[in-house]
C-alpha cells in the first residue's frame, strides 16, 4: 500500500479510522550486490560494456510510459552517444515502442528484448534505472532497484515518490514530461558517481522502510489491533 491508494480510500468515502497505512515488504538479498556482476550481465543480455544503460522492466504498457522515455532518449541521443535504453517486459506494445524508437531516431539503442529471466540480470547491467508510469501503486520494480543500489528516474505517480527521495536518491519527474524527463536523466549520465552516491542512499532509505523484517511486525499489529477492537 502506498499514501497514494490511502487518499484514493479517503476519496472514496472510507473513513480514515478504518485505514492503516502498511508498505509493502521485499527481502533485500537477492537484489543486494548485484552492480557487481555488471559485465557478467551484459555479456548475457547482449549489451555493450561501455554503454550508459538506462532500464526498466516491466509490462509494455501505455500506462508504463515506456513511449514518454523513448522521447526522452531521443532528445539525449547526440549528446550522449554511449546511452542505450533497455526495456525489459512483454506486452502489447513491443512494435509500437520498436516503431516509435525508428522513427524518433535512436531506433538500434532502444533494445527491446521481451521478457528477461532472470530479471536480476536487468537490474545488475543498469546504470539508471527509470519507471515514468502514469499510474502506479508502490512500485515492486523501483523497490527492487532500490534494493540494487542503482539511481532512479521515476513519474510523481502513484507511490513512486514514496520510494524515491528527490534529490537524495534519485529524481521525480512530472508524469508525462518527456523534456524533464530527459533532463533528469542527463544528470546521472553526466556525472555516473552521483548515480553511485543516490543508489547507495536509496539502498539505506529502503532498507529501513520497505523490507519484510519492517512488514511482518506491522502487519501483526494492525491484526492484533483489530482482533482487541
Amino acid at each position: 500500500m502506498s499514501s497514494s491508494v490511502r487518499s484514493r480510500l479517503l476519496a472514496g468515502g472510507v473513513p480514515s479510522e478504518r485505514i492503516t497505512l502498511v508498505y509493502d515488504g521485499l527481502d533485500p538479498a537477492p537484489w543486494t550486490g548485484l552492480r557487481e556482476r555488471r559485465d557478467e550481465a551484459r555479456r548475457r543480455l547482449g549489451v555493450a560494456p561501455d554503454a550508459q544503460v538506462i532500464a526498466l522492466a516491466g509490462v509494455l504498457r501505455p500506462r508504463k510510459g515506456q513511449h514518454v522515455l523513448i522521447d526522452a532518449l531521443a532528445r539525449l541521443a547526440d549528446r550522449f552517444p554511449r546511452a542505450v535504453l533497455f526495456l525489459a517486459g512483454g506486452g502489447s506494445e513491443r512494435d509500437r515502442l520498436r516503431a516509435q524508437a525508428a522513427r524518433l531516431g535512436p531506433g538500434e539503442r532502444v533494445l527491446l528484448p521481451g521478457p528477461v529471466k532472470p530479471v536480476h540480470d536487468v537490474y545488475a547491467a543498469a546504470d539508471v534505472f527509470t519507471m515514468p508510469s502514469f499510474h502506479e501503486g508502490l512500485c515492486n520494480a523501483c523497490l527492487e532497484a532500490s534494493f540494487a543500489a542503482l539511481p532512479q528516474v521515476v513519474s510523481d505517480a502513484g507511490g513512486n515518490p514514496e520510494i524515491v527521495a528527490h534529490g537524495e536518491t534519485g529524481f521525480v519527474v512530472p508524469k508525462g514530461d518527456a523534456a524533464a524527463l530527459a533532463s533528469a536523466l542527463a544528470r546521472y549520465l553526466e556525472d555516473p558517481e552521483l548515480g553511485v552516491e543516490h543508489g547507495r542512499a536509496g539502498r539505506a532509505r529502503s532498507l529501513s522502510r520497505f523490507t519484510a523484517d519492517h512488514l511482518g511486525p506491522e502487519v501483526e499489529a494492525v491484526l492484533t489491533r483489530l482482533l482487541s477492537s
